[in-house]
């Protein structure tokens, strides 16, 4: 009886010691599965800080550096004091040093900095620290940062116009924008022409975030840094009750601070709509008291032209009509009958006012715009010496050709950096055969833009300028540059004027 004894309880003892490392195992490789996909995904929050975000086709890619972080209170970061960029190498600098001082008493040399083993709840703090960089500027493009997303929407304007003229086609994009006919007024477009302008960037942090909670998961219930560190885990005394207490209210105190500072602006978002709807039932006067609430709240909304035009009708019918946001309204009326003298005229002198306000310089742009695409594209093709002889009716049209380069003129000087307007000012000065002040127009787009196919087309024209001009060796060093740009074979002018068919 004895030794049976002894022998069933070797075996029972066996078996422990059997599953014990089975255990142990399994959470190794648990431990070191996590870990690697944590790695990963720090590697993709640091590629994250380096590519671009946003790409506005034809005119500029954005990346994190660009935009500083603004929640929403009236102050703004200024760009390289506070931005995403930084913020991405913030949250990197946290992940890579707790993981690095995670790690058993025992074999670290300075047990001051030993930081506790890696648990699925430190994986699930760092993704959700990554995930919230992006969460973070979904809030602020949709609900705070509205002189971002006027001046995305005008560059997209831009970039509809010029694919209009360029004479081929390039690729589709997301949803069927045209020229002038989208609008950013609502939560939902402004998340719809993020969606468009968005680069893989944007994503990164958010699928860091994902990996990082996938790595939670691995490691949820137990530390996952290796046996030896479970074992010290499972030994270590439990905290007090008193010092989780504590622990629970600072990090409810801080939920609730941050739920403060994040849910401010969403506030100030739903009380404009609330004046939209009064503005819609005719009552103005509560309509505007909607929008001086809204605007305490979320003081960027200033920077929003719905928001100044529909504050603008509220003011317009009450007979407040020498007030700036009055006038503002009255020009987008204008505007929306196709009268672009008079909205001109309007917006022209509200410039001189206030030429800081964002939302006037914007309107103006605006009104020059539409005023250059009335013209035909057809002004935009220079007319032949052949086809002028057989068809002397073809150049009645550079008459009022030569009227809107004033106005493109005018676009310039408001808005240096606009490339639509240097693209057709210099496109014009091609059809009226003057080269040389074409080619500083081209040169001007180069400058401006860091788009490949935007640059190509530009030394597609300055080749043909220079070619205008009797340079035909500088036609085919140009023509090199502009088929080396264009990777994805979209430039068939170019082709075309390589192999001889222009």
């Amino acid at each position: 009886m004895g030794r049976g004894s002894a022998v069933a309880r070797m075996r029972r003892t066996g078996y422990v010691i059997y599953l014990r490392l089975l255990v142990q195992t399994a959470g190794h490789g648990r431990a070191l599965l996590a870990r690697a996909i944590a790695g990963v995904a720090i590697a993709l929050m640091l590629l994250a800080a380096v590519i671009p975000w946003l790409d506005v086709p034809l005119i500029q890619a954005y990346r994190p550096w660009a935009f500083p972080l603004d929640l929403g209170w009236g102050v703004r970061v200024r760009i390289g004091a506070f931005t995403y960029g930084l913020l991405c190498l913030l949250v990197v600098g946290f992940c890579v040093g707790r993981m690095v001082l995670a790690g058993d008493r025992r074999q670290r040399r300075w047990p001051r900095w030993r930081a506790r083993p890696l648990h699925g709840r430190t994986f699930a703090l760092m993704g959700g620290l990554m995930a919230g960089v992006s969460l973070l500027f979904i809030l602020q493009f949709t609900t705070v940062d509205f002189r971002l997303v006027t001046q995305l929407a005008d560059q997209e304007t831009q970039s509809l116009l010029i694919k209009a003229h360029l004479g081929y086609a390039l690729p589709r994009q997301h949803f069927p924008y045209w020229a002038f006919g989208f609008d950013f007024a609502t939560v939902i477009q402004r998340m719809a022409l993020l969606i468009e302008l968005a680069s893989a960037g944007v994503i990164l942090p958010l699928v860091s975030g994902l990996l990082c909670l996938y790595a939670a998961y691995l490691g949820r219930g137990a530390a996952v840094v290796g046996a030896p560190q479970m074992a010290a885990v499972a030994t270590r005394p439990r905290a007090r009750p008193s010092s989780r207490g504590v622990w629970r209210w600072l990090w409810v105190a801080a939920a609730a601070v941050g739920l403060v500072i994040l849910a401010r602006a969403p506030m100030g978002i739903l009380l404009q709509y609330a004046g939209k709807t009064a503005l819609s039932e005719g009552d103005y006067s509560a309509a505007l008291d909607f929008f001086a609430k809204a605007q305490a709240l979320d003081p960027n909304l200033s920077a929003l032209p719905a928001y100044r035009e529909a504050r603008g009708k509220a003011l317009y019918e009450l007979a407040f009509r020498d007030t700036p946001d009055a006038t503002i309204y009255l020009t987008s009326q204008y505007l929306d009958l196709g009268d672009f003298t008079d909205a001109w005229q309007q917006s022209a002198g509200l410039l001189q006012k206030y030429p800081a306000d964002s939302v006037v310089r914007y309107q103006v742009a605006t009104s020059l715009e539409m005023y250059v695409a009335y013209f035909d594209r057809n002004y935009l093709t220079p007319v032949e010496d052949q086809v002028a002889y057989n068809r002397p009716q073809s150049l009645l049209g550079l008459p009022t050709l030569e009227a809107g380069l004033p106005w493109l003129e005018r676009l310039i000087q408001l808005q240096p950096n606009n490339v639509f307007a240097y693209y057709t000012h210099g496109r014009m000065l091609f059809t009226s055969h003057a080269y040389e002040f074409a080619q500083r127009d081209f040169e001007a787009v180069i400058r401006l833009t860091s788009d490949n196919d935007m640059r190509s087309t530009a030394y597609t024209y300055i080749a043909l300028s220079r070619a205008g001009m009797g340079d035909y060796v500088g036609e085919r060093a140009m023509l090199s540059k502009a088929l080396a740009l264009d990777t994805g074979f979209y430039n068939t002018t170019a082709r075309q004027a390589a192999s001889g068919l222009h």
